[in-house]
């Protein structure tokens, strides 16, 4: 009995559960925060504060201190974001504590060209999933009205799916999550992949989040489907 304590300890130890996806001690995660992270001496928000890490970068995950210390801050009215402090290495070689609550694995999306849409290849949804993970056989062709250009959706190897419906005037890109995902996640990598990480209206009713920029034309909702995230960027003229 007392080994079997002593392991489920350990196991605790080196893996950190929190509102942003599953992660252990080594593994490699990314900002995702357009404002950027601060990189504190010690797990606490009035810590001093060592640097600012910029949206986008690469952190290393140390095993120190996993799942000690919560902390939680409100992102927007009625919608929180949960996690821990955690410690890591930057790409400078740089140690501090971060609040995981901005971190993921997947990488921050770049900004969005709207040219993109239809006339690329692929489309920006595609796109950014393809980053992440090789795609699993060739698109299926949806049934597609009259008035659609294309409808279609590409399915990934780590369970990720990719649905686009356009037509005259609209397009609508749907991506449903790997299990791994978590709804948090789902709604910064929204915010930044639609929206330049910066929503003029932002709603969170009835478990969906909806985001929109100033004039309604771009909007993001992020939904659950068997409790996987699904996420929803709609453009219309």
């Amino acid at each position: 009995m007392q080994n079997l304590l002593t392991g489920i300890l350990f196991l605790c130890s080196l893996t950190a559960v929190s509102a942003i996806s599953k992660y252990k001690a080594g593994d490699k995660l990314f900002v995702l925060s357009t404002a950027g992270l601060s990189l504190r001496e010690a797990p606490d928000i009035s810590s001093a504060k060592i640097m600012s890490i910029k949206n986008g970068a690469p952190l290393v995950v140390l095993k120190e201190d996993l799942n000690l210390y919560p902390f939680s801050l409100t992102e927007f009215d009625g919608f929180e974001l949960a996690g821990y402090w955690v410690k890591v290495l930057t790409w400078d070689n740089k140690t501090g504590y971060v609040f995981d609550g901005y971190l993921s694995r997947y990488q921050a999306p770049k900004k969005v060209i709207l040219k993109e849409h239809i006339n690329e290849q692929y489309v920006i949804a595609e796109q950014y999933m393809m980053v992440h993970s090789k795609r699993k056989g060739k698109r299926v062709t949806l049934p597609a009205a009259s008035e659609q250009f294309i409808h279609y959706k590409q399915t990934f190897v780590n369970g990720a799916s990719v649905e686009v419906n356009a037509g005259e005037g609209y397009a609508s890109y749907t991506i449903l999550f790997d299990k791994m995902t978590t709804f948090e996640e789902a709604y910064l990598i929204g915010r930044a992949l639609w929206l330049d990480g910066k929503p003029a209206q932002v709603a969170f009713d009835d478990g969906i989040i909806t985001m929109s920029n100033a004039e309604n034309v771009l909007v993001a909702t992020v939904s659950l489907k068997n409790n996987v995230p699904l996420l929803t960027l709609t453009s219309a003229d």
